[in-house]
């Protein structure tokens, strides 16, 4: 939302998480104002991590690919990069069909396909459906872009590849890594899931949180400012706050979920409402124990969902094998 005139900021962005924090970022670079507000006692969002037992546990995000480039670029410029650490041992999982674990190594997913046991051989054939909208998208789909990705068409991937190759393959990962049901895993997200670079992966050394908990300080972001409502007063953004208190400025940011920017901006235009009203998410909780040695495969039916390795687990999380 825009207004016109000198406020107590050029731009107010409403919330502190990782899309607020880098828009606000970006703005200081192009030389405006912006002044962050977020509710919350610390900057983040999902993008924080804590510490427990000796280890890091992050409550959002976990890993760093090559293709987030920005993110590695504003990780480089928070003086952070010496603490990017490869990541080994990592995207392994196995998945359970007719009273059997399967074993999946996804950071070399044409190799696995083909002794994986998962599914039947007619069923990775089946796979091969996925090529045709690959190809039309190569070229100009970039990473993860939602937006562009939508053209290829939003049919459920179990109509395209079919329900075994669908629920024991490609909706499969889609659940172990984005928590999304099959019956909601569509051809266009499965197009991209079939781009993600899973070979070189990093984890930042202190947590993600690290990166948002240095952005927050460099912006100055205000923490504990819980916004009310956001009103155009003339050629002003008004943001209303729970102490009564009121900023104005040029122009705000939304950097919050789809239903909270809905009762933040009451008077949003109708396009505006009707495009969040309609907006939804899905919500995953993961869970990833890491061992004190390496977890080698196993025949055994108890063997591990999936797993990592690492040093210095103490307490409850020590043991040789783990299980998700």
């Amino acid at each position: 939302m825009t207004a016109g005139r000198e406020g107590d900021a050029d731009v107010l962005v409403i919330g502190g998480g990782l899309a607020g924090l880098a828009a606000a970022a970006r703005l200081t670079q192009d030389g405006l104002r912006p002044v962050v507000l977020e509710r919350e006692k610390e900057p983040g969002g999902r993008v924080r991590s804590e510490e427990w037992e000796g280890c890091t546990i992050e409550l959002g995000a976990t890993f760093i690919t090559p293709a987030y480039r920005r993110l590695r670029r504003m990780i480089e410029e928070c003086g952070l990069g010496h603490r990017l650490k490869p990541l080994p041992n990592a995207f392994r999982t196995a998945i359970l069909r007719d009273g059997r674990w399967h074993h999946l190594d996804l950071r070399w997913p044409e190799i696995e396909l083909v002794r994986y046991q998962g599914i039947t051989w007619r069923e990775k054939v089946s796979l091969a459906r996925l090529l045709p909208s690959q190809l039309r998208v190569a070229a100009s789909l970039r990473f993860f872009d939602m937006a562009s990705a939508a053209r290829v068409d939003s049919r459920p991937l179990e109509a395209v590849v079919g329900k075994g190759a669908s629920r024991y393959f490609t909706s499969a990962v889609a659940e172990v890594f984005c928590g999304y049901p099959a019956e909601d895993v569509s051809l266009a997200f499965g197009v991209l899931g079939a781009r993600f670079p899973l070979r070189r992966l990093w984890v930042l050394e202190g947590g993600l949180g690290s990166l948002t908990g240095e952005l927050g300080r460099r912006l100055g972001t205000r923490c504990g400012a819980a916004v009310n409502r956001l009103r155009v007063e003339g050629r002003e953004v008004v943001a209303e706050l729970g102490d009564g208190e009121t900023l104005r400025a040029r122009a705000a940011i939304l950097a919050t979920r789809a239903s909270e920017a809905l009762d933040l901006w009451p008077d949003a235009p109708g396009q505006t409402r009707r495009f969040l009203a309609d907006q939804s998410y899905s919500q995953g909780f993961g869970v990833f124990l890491r061992t004190g040695a390496p977890v080698r495969r196993t025949a055994r039916a108890d063997a591990t969902c999936s797993w990592t390795s690492c040093r210095g687990v103490r307490g409850r999380m020590r043991s040789s094998r783990s299980s998700t």
